[in-house]
């Protein structure tokens, strides 16, 4: 290779629209990047995604470049690219409430054929962050949730499964980002654990996913001081370098996580960092949306590596880990026919089922008969349930008599009858959590925690508290059956909360 083409190689794009245009082509050609990122933009449903890979495929081949890295995030629960279509797949933190491996490794295994059926071989999953931090912004449920032995175990089923599968997996966000305040996405957080810690805890799901042979391990946007002090882990050699290659023996393919993430940007511009990211020990830059921020990074690691300031044997080792994982792809794409199917389906509502965690169980349980369905979303007004098209509220009427009422309406309402709240997030707007206590203090309350299990800090309580990690149809669909007591509640709380053990609190209420 030229050096210009070496340096291609060092770097995966995104790029906007669902088909391949001149623009895209024309990029391809004078940049020669070693593979590109698919986000919602870009898939519309798996026949138009499987043509856009085909046709990348076919103009990376005319263009004479090494086979293509194409990767998404298809993490499962509320991170999925790959959605119409394809197989439901429980967030992290749900399969963590089944603390069941096989389960796991299905999920991967199932994600990872539907995702190779329309083309894309990289997936940007599993994350092992162990999510210790219940007010953590951007973690939460894609966790496998705070037991650092638990992730680490789960973490390598999960590997084990995409690969297994043919979709090189990838651990992140390297060397934890479980323990933060701060969404790397809008600005740097710092992680303030000493080197026993991190072992103890962040290190250990890592660790693990090395000796599973993940192909590919993601940096965090992060500082880490006991580690290197004013340095985020993306542009970190003592990290990087130091830490994961030569502590924990990877030699794998090291990506970054966006450079255009607020983290980075807006304290070290994106093409700076793209330069000092490789000359630290990343392999792959990734730069997912605006194209001057990748012209830009493209030349200005071009011209490090011409000046001298990257020198060109870590170019070629760069490129040579590279070329390596490329040579792990798989050559055959599998038939559509492996997304949705109806076994694949069949697994997804039994393992919805599940996942359904019984954290508290009142007096009102289970529910019988009657019952008002208010959902309320975190940075939304409340919401009753005279909006009779609502998921939950079909979910329970499957089972129960769903009364709709507007809120203002409660007052009227015998005091017997129990109430049923969707909650996402409320922990972060006061005003709905007292508007939960508020209705608790009057009805037999189920809160139903559809998303983020830490809610029950904003009103500890409340005494009925079910936890589905997400608001999946087949999620609510499971959490229904739980209410309406026609099915045990399956998971374990993979996570801490107050006055109950995490892992070893398997409800069994019938």
């Amino acid at each position: 290779m030229m050096l210009e083409e070496k340096v291609g190689q060092l770097f995966m794009f995104g790029f906007p629209g669902r088909e391949v245009t001149p623009g895209l082509e024309e990029s391809l050609a004078r940049l020669r990047p070693a593979g590109l990122i698919y986000f919602d933009r870009n898939i519309a449903d798996p026949a138009q995604t499987r043509n856009l890979s085909r046709d990348l495929v076919a103009l990376a081949r005319r263009l004479g470049l090494p086979p293509l890295l194409i990767a998404a995030d298809q993490e499962g629960g509320t991170v999925l690219r790959l959605r119409q279509g394809a197989t439901p797949i429980p967030s992290a933190m749900a399969l963590g409430a089944t603390g069941d491996l096989q389960l796991v490794e299905q999920a991967a295994r199932i994600t990872a054929r539907e995702l190779l059926a329309v083309g894309i071989n990289m997936n940007l999953a599993p994350v092992l962050d162990v999510n210790n931090n219940p007010f953590n912004p951007v973690i939460g449920t894609r966790s496998f949730g705070s037991d650092p032995g638990d992730v680490a175990t789960l973490g390598a089923a999960a590997v084990s499964g995409y690969q297994g599968a043919g979709v090189l997996a990838t651990a992140k966000h390297f060397p934890g980002h479980g323990d933060t305040h701060v969404d790397s996405h809008l600005d740097l957080p710092t992680v303030l654990h000493d080197a026993p810690r991190l072992e103890e805890v962040d290190l250990v799901p890592f660790r693990a996913a090395v000796a599973a042979g993940v192909g590919a391990v993601m940096t965090a946007h992060v500082i880490y001081p006991h580690l290197q002090p004013g340095v985020p882990a993306t542009v970190s050699p003592a990290i990087i370098r130091d830490l994961l290659r030569e502590k924990l023996g990877f030699d794998g393919l090291v990506v970054t996580d966006c450079l255009e993430m607020g983290a980075i940007k807006n304290h070290l511009g994106t093409a700076r960092a793209a330069v000092q990211a490789i000359l630290a020990g990343a392999d792959l830059a990734l730069i997912s949306h605006d194209r001057t921020e990748q012209e830009t990074a493209f030349h200005a690691v071009l011209e490090a590596a011409r000046s001298g300031v990257l020198p060109l044997s870590r170019v070629d080792e760069a490129v040579g880990r590279v070329l390596r994982a490329k040579g792990r792809l798989p050559g055959a794409w599998p038939s559509l026919t492996e997304l949705g199917n109806a076994s694949s389906l069949a697994w997804a509502r039994h393992t919805f089922a599940r996942t359904i965690t019984l954290v508290r169980a009142g007096p009102g349980f289970p529910v019988q008969d009657q019952v008002l369905v208010i959902t309320m979303e975190g940075g939304r007004r409340i919401l009753a349930g005279d909006v009779q098209d609502s998921p939950m509220s079909r979910a329970l009427s499957v089972h129960l008599k769903v009364c709709h009422v507007r809120l203002d309406q409660m007052a009227h309402w015998p005091r017997h009858l129990p109430v049923v709240v969707q909650s996402t997030n409320t922990r972060t707007d006061p005003e709905l959590a007292a508007g939960i206590l508020h209705i608790s203090r009057r009805h037999p309350t189920a809160v139903v925690a559809v998303h983020s299990p830490y809610d029950l800090l904003a009103f500890p309580g409340v005494e009925t508290y079910l936890c589905t990690y997400s608001s999946q149809p087949f999620a609510l669909e499971a959490a229904a059956g739980v209410l309406a007591g026609r099915t045990d509640p399956g998971g374990m709380l993979p996570v801490s909360l107050p006055g109950v053990h995490p892992r070893k609190h398997r409800s069994q209420w019938r």
